[in-house]
Protein backbone atom coordinates (compact mmCIF):
# COMPACT_ATOMS: atom_id res chain seq x y z
CA UNK A 1 0.00 0.00 0.00
CA UNK A 2 1.44 3.55 -0.72
CA UNK A 3 0.69 5.85 1.79
CA UNK A 4 1.14 9.26 3.23
CA UNK A 5 2.60 9.69 6.33
CA UNK A 6 2.27 12.87 8.54
CA UNK A 7 4.66 13.09 11.46
CA UNK A 8 3.40 15.21 14.82
CA UNK A 9 5.59 15.72 17.98
CA UNK A 10 2.60 16.07 20.91
CA UNK A 11 4.53 17.85 24.22
CA UNK A 12 1.03 17.01 25.72
CA UNK A 13 -0.94 18.65 26.03
CA UNK A 14 0.14 20.65 23.06
CA UNK A 15 1.68 19.89 19.68
CA UNK A 16 5.30 20.87 19.88
CA UNK A 17 6.08 20.51 15.90
CA UNK A 18 4.19 18.80 12.64
CA UNK A 19 5.74 18.66 9.55
CA UNK A 20 4.63 20.37 6.34
CA UNK A 21 1.65 17.91 5.59
CA UNK A 22 0.15 17.95 8.80
CA UNK A 23 -1.52 21.37 7.68
CA UNK A 24 -3.69 20.31 5.28
CA UNK A 25 -5.55 18.02 7.75
CA UNK A 26 -6.19 21.75 9.76
CA UNK A 27 -8.78 22.64 10.72
CA UNK A 28 -11.31 19.88 8.99
CA UNK A 29 -9.67 16.97 10.65
CA UNK A 30 -7.70 18.27 13.71
CA UNK A 31 -7.42 21.08 16.07
CA UNK A 32 -4.48 22.23 18.38
CA UNK A 33 -6.70 23.75 20.66
CA UNK A 34 -5.19 25.71 24.01
CA UNK A 35 -5.77 22.40 25.94
CA UNK A 36 -4.90 19.82 23.77
CA UNK A 37 -5.05 18.32 20.12
CA UNK A 38 -8.60 17.94 18.95
CA UNK A 39 -10.37 15.53 16.19
CA UNK A 40 -13.49 17.28 14.06
CA UNK A 41 -15.07 13.14 13.89
CA UNK A 42 -17.06 12.70 17.37
CA UNK A 43 -15.87 8.93 17.19
CA UNK A 44 -12.27 9.76 16.84
CA UNK A 45 -12.39 12.46 19.29
CA UNK A 46 -13.55 9.76 21.51
CA UNK A 47 -11.00 7.33 20.68
CA UNK A 48 -8.54 9.79 21.45
CA UNK A 49 -10.01 11.29 24.45
CA UNK A 50 -10.08 7.30 25.81
CA UNK A 51 -6.24 7.22 25.09
CA UNK A 52 -5.22 9.91 26.48
CA UNK A 53 -7.51 9.04 29.80
CA UNK A 54 -6.01 5.27 29.58
CA UNK A 55 -2.00 7.27 29.70
CA UNK A 56 -1.32 7.22 25.89
CA UNK A 57 2.20 8.96 26.63
CA UNK A 58 3.38 5.07 28.44
CA UNK A 59 1.29 2.65 26.10
CA UNK A 60 0.32 4.30 22.68
CA UNK A 61 -2.03 3.64 20.35
CA UNK A 62 -3.81 3.30 17.58
CA UNK A 63 -7.58 4.39 16.30
CA UNK A 64 -9.12 5.03 12.91
CA UNK A 65 -10.02 8.34 11.14
CA UNK A 66 -12.98 7.47 8.80
CA UNK A 67 -12.92 8.96 5.24
CA UNK A 68 -14.86 11.90 4.19
CA UNK A 69 -16.28 14.19 0.85
CA UNK A 70 -12.47 16.08 1.19
CA UNK A 71 -10.05 13.26 2.68
CA UNK A 72 -9.23 9.24 2.55
CA UNK A 73 -9.33 7.55 5.51
CA UNK A 74 -6.41 7.36 7.92
CA UNK A 75 -4.78 5.91 11.03
CA UNK A 76 -3.49 7.49 13.59
CA UNK A 77 -0.62 5.75 15.27
CA UNK A 78 0.60 7.06 18.69
CA UNK A 79 3.88 6.21 19.75
CA UNK A 80 5.37 6.87 23.04
CA UNK A 81 8.46 8.57 23.30
CA UNK A 82 11.03 6.90 26.08
CA UNK A 83 14.40 6.34 27.12
CA UNK A 84 17.17 7.24 24.33
CA UNK A 85 14.56 8.79 22.35
CA UNK A 86 13.93 12.00 24.91
CA UNK A 87 17.83 12.18 23.35
CA UNK A 88 16.54 13.23 20.04
CA UNK A 89 12.98 14.67 20.92
CA UNK A 90 13.43 16.39 24.66
CA UNK A 91 10.82 18.50 23.60
CA UNK A 92 8.07 15.94 23.44
CA UNK A 93 6.14 13.22 24.89
CA UNK A 94 4.71 11.61 21.69
CA UNK A 95 4.99 10.82 18.06
CA UNK A 96 2.11 10.65 16.28
CA UNK A 97 1.74 9.01 12.98
CA UNK A 98 -1.28 10.39 10.87
CA UNK A 99 -1.41 7.28 7.46
CA UNK A 100 -3.47 8.44 4.66
CA UNK A 101 -4.14 6.16 1.69
CA UNK A 102 -3.70 6.80 -1.66
CA UNK A 103 -7.22 5.72 -2.98
CA UNK A 104 -5.64 3.37 -6.32
CA UNK A 105 -3.73 0.94 -3.42
CA UNK A 106 -5.26 -2.24 -3.13
CA UNK A 107 -6.72 -3.27 0.32
CA UNK A 108 -6.15 -6.83 1.53
CA UNK A 109 -7.41 -8.70 4.24
CA UNK A 110 -3.80 -8.88 5.99
CA UNK A 111 -3.95 -5.08 6.06
CA UNK A 112 -7.45 -4.16 7.32
CA UNK A 113 -6.26 -6.78 10.20
CA UNK A 114 -2.94 -4.86 10.91
CA UNK A 115 -4.14 -1.69 10.92
CA UNK A 116 -7.40 -2.16 12.96
CA UNK A 117 -6.32 -5.78 15.01
CA UNK A 118 -9.64 -7.66 12.95
CA UNK A 119 -8.80 -11.14 13.15
CA UNK A 120 -9.00 -12.93 9.73
CA UNK A 121 -12.63 -13.72 9.42
CA UNK A 122 -13.55 -9.67 10.26
CA UNK A 123 -10.72 -8.69 7.82
CA UNK A 124 -12.42 -10.59 4.79
CA UNK A 125 -16.07 -9.19 5.88
CA UNK A 126 -14.62 -5.57 6.56
CA UNK A 127 -13.45 -5.66 2.67
CA UNK A 128 -16.36 -7.05 1.06
CA UNK A 129 -18.71 -5.34 3.11
CA UNK A 130 -16.60 -2.38 2.32
CA UNK A 131 -16.42 -3.02 -1.01
CA UNK A 132 -20.66 -3.05 -1.31
CA UNK A 133 -21.15 -6.98 -0.99
CA UNK A 134 -24.60 -7.60 1.23
CA UNK A 135 -24.35 -9.94 4.58
CA UNK A 136 -26.15 -12.05 2.66
CA UNK A 137 -23.56 -12.53 -0.31
CA UNK A 138 -20.53 -12.70 2.44
CA UNK A 139 -22.43 -15.32 4.10
CA UNK A 140 -23.18 -17.45 1.16
CA UNK A 141 -19.62 -17.00 0.22
CA UNK A 142 -17.86 -17.49 3.60
CA UNK A 143 -20.24 -21.17 3.77
CA UNK A 144 -21.50 -19.21 7.35
CA UNK A 145 -25.04 -17.98 8.85
CA UNK A 146 -26.11 -14.55 8.23
CA UNK A 147 -25.94 -13.93 11.41
CA UNK A 148 -22.43 -14.90 12.00
CA UNK A 149 -21.22 -12.49 9.56
CA UNK A 150 -24.00 -9.98 11.54
CA UNK A 151 -21.63 -10.41 14.58
CA UNK A 152 -18.20 -10.08 12.39
CA UNK A 153 -19.44 -7.07 11.20
CA UNK A 154 -20.54 -5.69 14.47
CA UNK A 155 -17.26 -6.25 15.85
CA UNK A 156 -15.44 -4.17 12.63
CA UNK A 157 -17.80 -1.34 13.42
CA UNK A 158 -16.32 -1.43 17.15
CA UNK A 159 -12.47 -2.38 15.58
CA UNK A 160 -12.65 0.57 13.37
CA UNK A 161 -14.79 3.37 14.64
CA UNK A 162 -17.47 3.37 12.01
CA UNK A 163 -20.79 3.18 12.79
CA UNK A 164 -22.41 1.58 9.26
CA UNK A 165 -21.85 -0.14 5.80
CA UNK A 166 -21.83 3.40 4.55
CA UNK A 167 -18.88 4.44 7.14
CA UNK A 168 -17.31 1.03 6.49
CA UNK A 169 -17.58 1.60 2.93
CA UNK A 170 -15.78 5.24 2.52
CA UNK A 171 -12.83 3.72 5.29
CA UNK A 172 -12.27 0.50 2.82
CA UNK A 173 -12.27 2.64 -0.40
CA UNK A 174 -10.16 5.43 1.00
CA UNK A 175 -7.77 2.34 1.91
CA UNK A 176 -7.68 1.66 -1.39
CA UNK A 177 -9.52 -0.05 -4.41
Amino acid sequence: MRSISLVLLIALPAVAHANSGFSRLIPEVIRDSRHRLVFAQRTTEARWEALIEAGVVKLGGSFPIAADEQHVGMVVHALPIAGEAHDIFAAADLLLVITSAIRDAKVDDGLLAGLFDLTPAEASVAREIGLGQSVEVVAKARNVSVGTVRAQLHTVFEKTGTSGQIDLARLVVGLGK
